[in-house]
């Protein structure tokens, strides 16, 4: 009798124990694999163009999560702002704009620079007036020779981002005639390649003045531009290229120098 009892208290002990050390290894498993997902979850920059669930993992990454990597196909009202070489470029992205469907609205600031920019409400009052989403901000032409650009200007830079901040943009940079003083190596340093587009590489035909390119040289500057955009730009729109231009001369505010 006794002897029944013990082994009935020893089977009561041991199948607990039995099954703990069993989900302790199903444990330890799933442990090991979520590990493995973890390590293999992918980044922003390779979701681009692909599923955003992934079927070996089935991971669910939000939309949000990637807002500038994909294609915002939206009509648009883009805001081409800038020193006096925007005029130029107006002219190849209206056929652009006429072609996908969006509203352009230019503003050239002649002799315009990042301390203007910066220090004045240009391009608030721009952006709320016309309710712009897109920003072409073009501007460099006129600092190609301030030397120690950071330390001289660098704030300067930081507030024109901030403005910016609340539309998508991009910053267009000089088509320089000349080597500069470090203007693209700071910006492009600064804003990265996905957000500043390097001009200086570029050959333009340059009006009589030797610095603004020519019209045509100005619609090959567009398409490249409009290249960098789709392939490499985080502020991704809808930019289908025109089968040809539409020859118009879009509006343009042109806002005086300011006096020194």
């Amino acid at each position: 009798m006794f002897k029944t009892i013990t082994q009935i208290l020893i089977l009561f002990i041991a199948i607990p124990l039995f099954i703990a050390c069993t989900n302790k290894k199903t444990i330890i498993k799933t442990t090991n694999q979520t590990s493995k997902i973890s390590n293999n979850f992918p980044d922003s920059h390779s979701l681009v163009g692909q599923n955003l669930i992934s079927e070996k993992s089935q991971i669910y990454i939000r939309q949000d999560k990637l807002p500038y990597y994909r294609t915002d196909t939206t009509l648009q009202r883009i805001l081409l702002i800038g020193d006096s070489m925007s005029k130029w470029l107006r002219y190849r992205l209206k056929d652009y704009c006429q072609h996908n469907g969006h509203k352009l609205f230019t503003v050239t600031w002649v002799s315009g620079n990042t301390e203007w920019f910066a220090q004045c409400d240009t391009l608030n009052y721009f952006i709320k007036k016309e309710n712009i989403s897109y920003v072409f901000f073009v501007l460099g032409s006129n600092e190609l020779f301030i030397r120690d650009f950071e330390k001289t200007r660098g704030a300067f830079v930081d507030k024109i981002v901030d403005k910016l901040s609340v539309v998508k943009w991009i910053w267009v940079g000089p088509p320089n005639w000349k080597k500069d003083k470090g203007i693209n190596d700071y910006l492009l340093g600064k804003l990265s390649n996905r957000k500043f587009f390097v001009s200086k590489n570029l050959k333009f035909n340059r009006q009589k003045d030797g610095m603004h390119p020519t019209v045509s040289s100005c619609s090959m500057w567009v398409d490249s531009i409009i290249g960098w955009i789709g392939n490499t730009s985080t502020s991704r729109i809808k930019l289908n290229v025109p089968e040809n231009s539409y020859h118009l001369k879009p509006d343009a505010v042109i806002l005086a120098p300011l006096l020194q």
